[in-house]
């Protein structure tokens, strides 16, 4: 894993890619964080980290270029991405990194197939996020809905304490 600072050419990108998905008062909060890092997690995955707050800000999946938020962005933010609700059965699951199945959802929102959502409980408190692989209009009764991306308590929920 590798920290490095975030250049601001390489910020302003980033600004600009998520002004394509995400709605302005997200962008406001993006746009005030300060004292910003990149961290090269993985092949697949950069991180943006708020140092200030020690706590990372956004995913970057780098094969497709795709901005997301983390879930702690998602506390501060909850209406930025749309709502899978899970029931208190699959919360363990979710927990332990596991793909999003049917039954096991009370309701959701409107999304398109391979789009990021998140995922909360019944009390709408993010687990996860992860890539949709129905519409919400086409998802079916039963089997695998949704592939995670990154939940609760996992590696990058828990990087700033790797990071010095």
């Amino acid at each position: 894993m590798k920290k490095e600072e975030l250049s601001k050419k390489r910020w302003k990108q980033t600004v600009k890619k998520a002004r394509e998905t995400f709605k302005e008062e997200f962008l406001a909060y993006l746009q005030s964080r300060k004292y910003l890092f990149l961290i090269k997690f993985s092949d697949d995955i950069e991180l943006i980290f708020d140092d200030e707050a020690r706590e990372p800000l956004l995913i970057i999946r780098v094969k497709n270029n795709e901005i997301l938020p983390s879930l702690q962005t998602l506390r501060k933010c909850p209406d930025i991405l749309p709502k899978i609700w899970t029931d208190t059965d699959a919360t363990k699951f979710l927990l332990n990194g596991a793909n999003l199945f049917r039954p096991g959802i009370t309701k959701f929102d409107i999304f398109q197939k391979n789009q990021v959502v998140q995922v909360v409980n019944p009390m709408g408190n993010v687990l996860s996020i992860g890539e949709v692989i129905y519409s919400s209009i086409k998802m079916p009764d039963r089997g695998e809905v949704l592939k995670t991306i990154s939940y609760l308590n996992d590696e990058i929920w828990s990087i700033a304490d790797q990071i010095k």
